[in-house]
C-alpha cells in the first residue's frame, strides 16, 4: 500500500494531463538505482493518476519504461553499473596485470569514462520531457490518445487485458502512510551507498581509501546484493509491525515478485550461459579479430558493433542479454 499512500498524496497537486505525465517523469527520475524496481513502482504509483485524466496505456507504459533504463545506465550507482562492471572484469579489463588481462584499466573507472558518450540515455531524456511538455503525439500513440479522448477506451479501442498481478488490498488503502513508500527506498539508497563504500574499503571502515577511491574499488554487485536483502528484510519487518502482511498473505506477495522477474531472469541465465560460450569456448572475438583487423578500416569497427548489437537487442529484448553477448566479443 505504500505506492498506493504515495499517489494519493500527488493526486491532489495534478491538475491536468501534462501535470500527470510530468509527475511520472519526475518520479521516474527518483528511481535510477534500478530499471525494474522504477517500472514496478511508478507503473503501480501513476497509472490510476493517469487513467484518471484519460491517458491511455500505451502513453503510461512510454512515460514508465522511458527513463527507466537510460537512468540507470549513466547513474555511478546502480544495478546496471554492477552488471556492466562484472561484464567488462570478464571481458579481461583488470587494474592488475595477469594472463587473462586484455585492457590495463580499473573497470569501474572505464565505466565513469563511458558516461559522457552513452548519447542514447541523453537524447531520450531531452526527447520525452521535450514531448510531454509540448504535448506532442503522433503515429500510433496519437492514435490511441484520440480513441481515449473520444471514447474513455485506455487499450487503443480494444478490450482491457486481464489483471496477472493482484492490486493493492482494501485494508492497505484505508491504513495508508507515505513511510510505507519513502522507508525501503531511502534504505536501499543508503544501505547502497553504505555497502559500496565498505566494501571499498572507506576510511571510516577501517580501509585505506578515500570517498571516490572507494567506489573504485568496490565489489558493486556484492554491494548492490547486500543492500537489497537489507531492505527487503527490513521492509517486511516494517509491514509485519504495521499488520500490513501476515504469514497467510505472504506466499502471494513472494509468489507474483517471483513471477514479475522470472522472464527476465530466465533471458539474463540464457545469455550469460551463451556469452561464456562464446568467449570460452568458441573464442568468438579472437576469430572476429584475425579477419576484420588489418581487413576493415578500425573507423568502421564501432558502427559494426551498433548494428550488431541493435540486432542482437531486439532479438532478445534485453539490454542486459546484448551486453553479456557484445562486451565479450568487443
Amino acid at each position: 500500500g505504500g505506492a498506493y499512500a504515495y499517489g494519493a498524496a500527488i493526486r491532489k497537486k495534478i491538475k491536468n494531463a501534462r501535470s500527470a505525465e510530468s509527475a511520472s517523469l519526475v518520479m521516474s527520475m527518483m528511481f535510477f538505482i534500478d530499471d525494474f524496481f522504477s517500472c514496478i513502482t511508478v507503473g503501480a504509483v501513476m497509472q490510476p493518476i493517469l487513467d484518471k485524466f484519460n491517458i491511455p496505456r500505451a502513453k503510461t507504459a512510454f512515460l514508465v519504461d522511458s527513463l527507466a533504463a537510460p537512468l540507470c545506465m549513466i547513474a555511478p550507482i546502480s544495478s546496471w553499473v554492477a552488471v556492466v562492471v562484472m561484464y567488462l572484469q570478464n571481458a579481461g579489463i583488470s587494474s592488475t596485470k595477469s594472463s587473462s588481462t586484455l585492457v590495463l584499466a580499473d573497470p569501474y573507472y572505464m565505466f565513469l569514462k563511458i558516461i559522457p558518450f552513452i548519447f542514447y540515455s541523453s537524447i531520450i531524456f531531452v526527447s520525452v520531457w521535450f514531448i510531454v511538455r509540448k504535448r506532442i503525439s503522433f503515429g500510433l500513440m496519437y492514435k490511441h490518445e484520440r480513441i481515449a479522448k473520444e471514447k474513455g477506451n485506455l487499450f487503443g479501442g480494444k478490450e482491457a487485458p486481464k489483471k496477472t498481478v493482484g492490486g493493492v488490498h482494501e485494508s492497505n488503502k484505508k491504513d495508508e502512510s507515505i513511510i510505507d513508500f519513502i522507508f525501503p527506498f531511502s534504505l536501499l539508497l543508503v544501505s547502497s551507498v553504505v555497502s559500496i563504500l565498505y566494501f571499498g574499503g572507506y576510511k571510516l571502515f577501517g580501509g585505506a581509501h578515500k570517498f571516490l577511491e572507494s567506489f573504485r574499488h568496490s565489489n558493486i554487485t556484492l554491494a548492490l546484493f547486500i543492500a537489497v536483502m537489507i531492505t527487503t528484510i527490513a521492509s517486511i519487518i516494517l509491514l509485519f509491525i504495521r499488520k500490513k502482511l501476515c504469514i497467510k498473505t505472504f506466499p502471494r506477495v513472494f509468489y507474483d515478485g517471483v513471477k514479475l522477474m522470472l522472464p527476465s531472469v530466465a533471458i539474463l541465465l540464457l545469455a550469460w550461459t551463451f556469452s561464456s560460450l562464446l568467449q570460452q569456448e568458441l573464442g568468438t572475438g579472437t576469430y572476429l579479430a584475425k579477419h576484420l583487423i588489418g581487413n576493415v578500416p578500425i573507423v568502421f569497427i564501432p558502427v559494426l558493433f551498433l548494428i550488431v548489437s541493435s540486432i542482437s537487442s531486439s532479438a532478445m529484448g534485453s539490454a542486459w542479454g546484448a551486453m553479456a553477448v557484445m562486451i565479450p566479443i568487443a
